[in-house]
């Protein structure tokens, strides 16, 4: 050791200028840190260079040989709701019409019924009633044909049971005809015997006459010569 500090001494030329215990001290010093360099040194080279220095993390990824996992969608994400069909709204067909009852009262049996003095008001009311609305096909002489109406755009007839010609017509029953049928009425005569199929009603009050509606002329005979 001395021979060392021997040795650094005389190879520092600037310590010559300090006392032998000052030049002591430094050489030590030199020879310390000369030390003190060569272990780290050598630290440095033997160290593994795989293994990671103190005090410094692994921030290197390390394989992983697992597959990687999917992410579990059937807890994470809400079900999708199926659509339901779309079904068109059906169309209802239109209601047919129902079908007018025909009735089977004559024309002589009605007017005898609303004539009987032995009948009384309310018997003569359930037989309108009864009868209200219903197809008839009668069988009358025409008494008149009236021109159109421009209010109501019908044509009204007149007929009744008797012959105008030869007896004072009473009972008198009114028909009403749509313009529709104006070329069949032109053909009508006084004391012509039609029969006709029409809509038997009854307006006004208690005593209220039968009327006729939408008429068709059926069957029309001409009147002959009267003697």
């Amino acid at each position: 050791m001395p021979g060392i500090l021997k040795t650094i001494q005389d190879a520092v030329p600037f310590l010559q200028a300090y006392p032998p215990s000052v030049r002591a001290f430094i050489a030590v010093g030199l020879v310390i840190i000369c030390l003190t360099a060569a272990l780290m040194v050598a630290v440095l080279i033997w160290v593994p260079r795989t293994q990671t220095p103190v005090g410094f993390p692994d921030t290197a990824p390390t394989p992983s040989s697992a597959p990687p996992t999917q992410p579990d969608t059937s807890t994470t994400l809400p079900a999708q709701p199926v659509p339901s069909p779309v079904i068109a709204p059906q169309e209802t067909p239109p209601a047919a019409p129902e079908p007018q009852v025909r009735s089977p009262v004559t024309l002589p049996d009605l007017l005898n019924t609303l004539n009987a003095e032995g009948l009384t008001d309310l018997q003569k009311q359930a037989f309108r009633d009864k009868h209200r609305s219903k197809i008839v096909e009668w069988q009358a002489y025409v008494v008149s044909v009236q021109p159109e109406d421009s209010y109501t755009r019908r044509i009204l007839a007149l007929i009744s049971l008797n012959d105008p010609r030869t007896h004072l017509p009473r009972d008198l029953v009114p028909v009403w005809f749509s313009p529709a049928h104006k070329s069949d009425l032109l053909d009508l005569a006084v004391g012509d015997l039609i029969r006709i199929l029409a809509t038997l009603d009854f307006k006004g009050g208690i005593n209220t006459e039968p009327s006729l509606h939408d008429a068709s002329v059926l069957h029309h005979e001409k009147a002959g010569r009267v003697a």
